[in-house]
């Protein structure tokens, strides 16, 4: 199972963080070519691979973490998807005024969904803020939830779960309500 964070801004580090936490490889891009990530790599870790959007976008389990209206130009030259997982954490908003966009009525998961042809789109990671998904977790009886969406018609395979490592008692998970689908919560 590959997995690679397209998008190294907040939130893209904050997941990256967490799989190095957890000892999970993933690779990490952005539009500004590996390079830029040397500082990034070299904070996180062994498990932090840095790469071109072109390679991130053939890992098995693919996050989006970069601006919506980036996500059209951002997966255009991707391989067919073939029921591979697009984990989208964008926000469907003009940040100028901060204002959600007209998406005509659909949601934006829908419209991801519509750049990826062939993919299992799951819309995650978008309600919390960075810090939050960065932080380290607590082991209380605390709770902390991650809401998400998922364009799924069927269960996945076993080999398309999310990572079990990433699992954790004190975070809600829906896999086992879900008929397979990944525990992103459990970030």
């Amino acid at each position: 199972m590959t997995y690679a964070i397209i998008g190294s801004g907040a939130i893209g580090t904050a997941l990256a963080t967490q799989f190095a936490r957890n000892d999970i490889d993933v690779l990490v891009a952005n539009s500004r070519g590996p390079a830029s990530l040397a500082d990034l790599v070299g904070r996180l870790g062994k498990n932090i691979k840095a790469a071109s959007v072109q390679e991130g976008l053939k890992a098995d389990i693919v996050i989006l973490a970069v601006p919506f209206g980036s996500v059209p130009e951002t997966v255009r030259d991707a391989a067919a998807w073939n029921g591979r997982i697009i984990v989208d954490a964008t926000n469907a908003i003009d940040f100028a005024a901060f204002t959600p966009k007209d998406l005509g009525g659909r949601l934006s998961t829908d419209v991801v969904a519509g750049f990826v042809p062939g993919a299992r789109v799951v819309k995650a990671f978008n309600t919390l803020p960075a810090a939050v998904l960065a932080a380290i977790p607590r082991r209380t009886a605390d709770i902390v939830s991650c809401f998400f969406q998922a364009t799924m018609p069927r269960p996945m395979p076993k080999s398309r779960r999310w990572p079990r490592s990433l699992d954790s008692p004190d975070l809600i998970s829906a896999n086992s309500r879900t008929g397979g689908l990944p525990s992103l919560a459990a970030l």
